[in-house]
């Protein structure tokens, strides 16, 4: 994902959503840090309701040489706060065997109060398994040395999202290593569906 992708989360009053929720700053200069420094990130529904419930996702194109599937981002677990996103996130994930990638185009919207911003993109990922039970792929990217996963479950036909540090950061600035520290979201993709506001 791009800048404001997979991770922004929400935060009450004067704060607003930065980089793959790891970084809660106000609309200053550690949020254009945030922006500047980590890697890709994104979004997810603050203020937006499906007009259908979450359906599972359709593994029809899902197979043992590619892999295409498409939906939208919600919080793997709903009580975590590491989860919570800021605005509908969509992705189509587009996985080869034989070229052990992935690619992970996406639209967000990123609400900041009453005010939002469109982005969208695509993200590399390398293949690191690839079986009948699941596909696993990754990257790591930004100061944090943030490792982006996505797996598909092929048994329980489900696709995740998550994030961790790939090593430690004691010999990062004290801001970033301290914004380093919120990394961990985890979301899972749902089918396709409409917005309302």
């Amino acid at each position: 994902m791009t800048e404001l992708q997979h991770s922004s989360r929400k935060d009450g009053g004067d704060k607003i959503p930065a980089m793959m929720g790891i970084v809660r700053a106000t609309v200053t200069y550690s949020w254009i840090l945030g922006l500047l420094l980590l890697s890709p990130a994104a979004l997810a529904q603050h203020g937006f309701n499906t007009l259908t419930p979450d359906q599972p996702l359709d593994f029809a194109q899902v197979g043992d040489s590619n892999a295409w599937i498409r939906g939208h981002w919600v919080a793997a677990d709903p009580t975590s706060k590491k989860d919570e996103l800021a605005g509908p996130s969509t992705s189509e994930i587009s996985c080869n065997h034989n070229s052990k990638t992935c690619t992970d185009t996406n639209a967000n919207i990123l609400v900041i109060g009453s005010t939002f911003a469109l982005s969208g993109g695509h993200d590399e990922y390398t293949v690191e398994g690839w079986g009948s039970r699941e596909i696993v792929a990754s990257n790591i990217g930004g100061m944090c040395r943030v490792r982006n996963v996505i797996k598909f479950d092929r048994v329980q036909k489900r696709v995740y999202w998550m994030q961790v540090l790939s090593e430690p950061i004691d010999d990062l600035p004290k801001g970033v290593k301290e914004s380093c520290k919120l990394v961990g979201m985890n979301l899972e993709l749902k089918n396709s569906t409409l917005w309302v506001k």
